[in-house]
């Protein structure tokens, strides 16, 4: 059994010849440049769905002066280099061996996302949105030398930019082989303390506040909100409803509706 070349001898071009026909083509796709350009974007954005929970390596520099999502991936990178982003979505995992480039931007963007630095002393770029289930390890970093000023981390050796999501603090312990940073709630948790319960209808069939009794939510007249024992009866306007966290009490005012 033997094979045959699709193109005889004769007929293959030289380098010269093919780079001609190269030129050709290109000029002759001109007209479709958007349409082009559009698949270049489809496909990748395809590679990207294939690769989605993959693990990526790069033990040497890895250029980024676009935007790599990780949703959910792993990605290992030995310096992180450019003027890109890098978004960690929901169980995403970054690891960063050596450097981060001032113009990187980290981004947690999903929660129970985790970063990696191996040099935190050679992280300059930005991080940002660290969020509840977030975690960033800073390898080799004391944790009782962390400071954090709303923006910018500091630590013996090195600091780098950084910010939190709405409604949670900065909680820095120690981890295996280093300090972990992640995020705390910080609004504060709220229990009913009291509760009034109004029995009295008089002769009328209405309660002291003038509500009808049963049937339906309505208006109360007067202004002092209550639970009837048929049915919540609200008020016009709800000034405020007593609340405790720990020992103190607390009065939170709604909008009058």
């Amino acid at each position: 059994m033997f094979f045959m070349s699709a193109v005889d001898e004769e007929d293959k071009l030289d380098r010269k010849k093919a780079a001609h026909v190269l030129r050709r083509s290109l000029s002759m796709l001109s007209p479709y440049r958007r349409q082009m350009v559009a698949a270049t974007v489809l496909v990748t954005l395809w590679t990207f769905t294939v690769l989605a929970g993959a693990t990526v390596t790069n033990t040497g520099a890895l250029q980024n002066d676009g935007t790599i999502f990780l949703d959910p991936s792993t990605l290992i990178a030995g310096d992180l280099m450019g003027t890109g982003f890098v978004t960690i979505d929901t169980g995403s995992t970054l690891e960063v061996q050596g450097a981060i480039a001032a113009g990187e931007t980290i981004a947690f963007i999903g929660g129970a996302s985790y970063a990696h630095f191996d040099s935190p002393a050679k992280v300059a770029g930005s991080v940002s949105n660290l969020d509840l289930g977030d975690a960033i390890d800073l390898k080799g970093v004391d944790k009782s030398s962390i400071g954090y000023d709303g923006s910018v981390l500091s630590f013996t050796g090195g600091s780098f930019p950084l910010s939190l999501a709405a409604d949670v603090s900065l909680q820095v312990t120690g981890s295996g082989d280093g300090a972990l940073l992640s995020a705390l709630s910080s609004i504060p948790s709220y229990s009913l303390r009291h509760k009034r319960i109004e029995r009295s209808r008089g002769n009328s069939g209405r309660n002291r506040a003038g509500g009808v009794i049963g049937r339906s939510l309505r208006s109360c007249g007067g202004d002092s909100p209550h639970l009837d024992v048929q049915r919540v009866c609200l008020p016009t306007s709800i000034r405020g409803l007593l609340w405790s966290s720990g020992s103190a009490s607390r009065t939170r005012q709604f909008a009058t509706f």
